[in-house]
């Protein structure tokens, strides 16, 4: 159950509540599971989140994870122009040689972007970082292997207060940061078995 967090003497909006409600109409992905987090509780009065990872795993850990996080103010708050602001999380191996482009902040910058037109979410006064991280292995003198992951933190104001295209959007960029490792390390896995994944639900 998504839960939205607010303070104990309030009752959450309705406007909020809906916008929860929308989510219910995304489209799950296969191969990626969602559950619910707890939300952050000192940046606005109301906040929901939601935690996804994929069922791909190497070395037990999933190849990529993601974090979705509903924020709702209705006194709205500067530099949202809107009463809601979206904040995404997506961290994700990846491809060494697509990983070891100098380009690939930028790519992964634009696959948001399309992420975000392809599910036709309407995101205002986006800003956000991407982060590359290298693992070499050594043995001896001699480098035996590397290991190149991509962090993505991106927050926006979203234009109405349906916010399924933005969830969608947040998990096709899930599933495409995988998609680079996935398609090229894991193919003959059994881990990419697709099971079906609830749909989320509110307490409204």
């Amino acid at each position: 159950m998504l839960a939205p967090v607010s303070t104990p003497q309030s009752t959450p909006p309705q406007e909020f509540i809906d916008a929860l409600l929308s989510l219910r109409r995304v489209e799950q992905k296969g191969g990626i599971e969602i559950e619910e987090v707890p939300a952050p509780r000192k940046i606005a009065p109301y906040a929901a989140a939601l935690r996804a990872y994929t069922l791909a795993e190497e070395d037990e850990l999933p190849i990529a994870t993601g974090r979705f996080v509903i924020l709702y103010d209705p006194a709205s708050q500067p530099g949202w122009h809107s009463n809601f602001r979206i904040i995404v999380h997506v961290r994700s191996q990846m491809d060494p040689e697509l990983g070891n482009d100098p380009l690939i902040g930028e790519v992964v910058w634009s696959w948001a972007h399309d992420a975000l037109d392809e599910a036709g979410a309407n995101a205002k006064a986006m800003n956000g970082t991407v982060t590359r991280e290298l693992s070499e292995t050594f043995g001896g003198l001699e480098l035996s292997g590397s290991d190149v992951e991509i962090e993505m933190r991106a927050s926006w104001s979203p234009g109405t207060s349906d916010l399924g295209p933005h969830m969608e959007a947040w998990l096709r960029l899930i599933e495409r940061t995988a998609g680079t490792y996935i398609d090229d390390d894991l193919e003959d896995t059994e881990d990419l078995s697709f099971n079906p994944v609830p749909h989320v639900k509110t307490n409204g």
